[in-house]
């Protein structure tokens, strides 16, 4: 290391006496001496300044690997950039040992700033070839191009927002459009629904009032109370169909002799219970023994209760509209003729509440309407999503408007 010293010396020595030799020639290495900041460059000794960043990204530019220190390879891959025919491995090599003072074999940014804020011949053509400013001019011309290409960038930035705000202004009211779209579309369908929804509401709940407190009668008791609601009646009314001539029956019930009343209840029961009664020739079919047998049972309250109101479709729905627009089966009047059966006049009556509830309820297409009601929200929902997420770009460019603007503003009064 100290015949390297040496070496470089001599070097010194000899660039006095003849035409300058390469880097280490003209340095005068100085190891107590410290870069005041800002950092002056002193050709002829005239103290011009040279901004510290300008310094730090010439650094930087060297040191590649970013720890903060030169080495050799990262030494000799830049001056050849600058000067190839100049910066050879022996004229990079007494560069190094010239600038590292403490001989670690690196150069710190300390020992870099110290060596070209010097006045040699080196440091002045080293600041050249690395486009750092010679004197205060070039450096004023330097700071007023950067102020000028900021200026200017800002001022391209701030036109780019602002077209930037247009766009997303229009994409907001776009999308306010489409929201309140949605929500008078959600508002409509939840009216109509709620619309139909009142249609048979009324009829539901008198069904759920009714049947609170009634339940399946033995089919025992049922049939006792029927034989005796018949041979309570004194004369054909119209109400009441004993048989097909007119002539007096046996009291025992029977389609032919059944209150015609209970027969629609009992033929309801058995088309929403999908239940078909068997047909003999030149007869009509028998609802009531069907509906004894197959349909009544101690649960039928709660099945009533708990039917799939939506089932009630096609060929079904349309018999049940036309049995409910029966006056036989106007619940009012059901209410009348079965009074006198007591609790079991009442269980009849309930299910004739429940056929008319299931019919208005179709008719009303009240199920239909409610899911267009649950899609129209979610339509509504995504569309307030989209709208605030729209509100927001549309705020974040116009709060980027701003900045450039006031950062304008600065740039200009500077």
């Amino acid at each position: 290391m100290h015949a390297a010293t040496q070496q470089s010396s001599a070097s010194r020595g000899h660039a006095s006496r003849a035409k300058p030799e390469p880097a280490g020639a003209s340095i005068r290495p100085n190891a107590g001496r410290r870069s005041p900041s800002p950092l002056h460059i002193r050709p002829g000794g005239n103290g011009k300044q040279v901004e510290p960043q300008d310094v730090t990204q010439v650094f930087r530019r060297f040191d590649t690997n970013g720890d903060g220190k030169i080495d050799r390879t990262e030494l000799v891959g830049v001056l050849r950039q600058l000067d190839p025919a100049k910066w050879d491995d022996r004229n990079a090599t007494l560069l190094l040992m010239s600038l590292d003072k403490n001989f670690d074999g690196f150069i710190d940014y300390t020992e870099f700033v110290e060596w070209v804020s010097g006045g040699g011949k080196e440091q002045t053509a080293f600041r050249s070839s690395s486009g750092m400013p010679e004197n205060q001019e070039a450096l004023c011309e330097l700071e007023m191009k950067r102020r000028e290409a900021a200026l200017k960038g800002t001022k391209y930035e701030l036109d780019k927002q602002k077209a930037l705000a247009v766009h997303r202004l229009e994409c907001l009211r776009s999308s306010e459009a489409r929201r309140n779209a949605a929500r008078s579309h959600y508002d409509l369908k939840k009216t109509q629904a709620e619309k139909a929804s009142s249609i048979f509401m009324p009829m539901y709940e008198r069904f759920r009032d009714e049947s609170t407190n009634v339940s399946v009668p033995a089919k025992e008791l049922l049939e006792h109370d029927v034989k005796e609601l018949i041979e309570s009646a004194e004369e054909h009314d119209g109400d009441m169909i004993y048989g097909q001539d007119g002539a007096e029956q046996t009291t025992s019930a029977t389609a032919e002799n059944l209150p015609i009343e209970l027969l629609l209840c009992a033929k309801g029961m058995c088309m929403l219970f999908n239940v078909h009664p068997g047909t003999k020739a030149n007869a009509e079919p028998d609802y009531w023994s069907t509906f004894f047998e197959a349909v009544l049972n101690p649960k039928l309250v709660v099945q009533m209760d708990q039917y799939v109101k939506e089932n009630v479709t096609g060929v079904t729905a349309t018999r049940l509209k036309d049995l409910c627009n029966d006056a036989h089966l106007v619940p009012d009047r059901v209410r009348v003729t079965t009074e006198k059966m007591g609790r079991t006049g009442n269980f009849i009556f309930v299910m004739c509440l429940w056929l008319h509830f299931l019919a208005m309820y179709n008719k009303a297409g009240v199920k239909k309407l409610w899911d267009e009601v649950s899609h129209a929200e979610v339509e509504m929902k995504r569309e307030e999503v989209i709208c605030t997420t729209k509100d927001d770009e549309h705020k974040e460019v116009r709060h980027q408007i701003s900045r450039l603007e006031n950062h304008l503003k600065a740039g200009v009064a500077a």
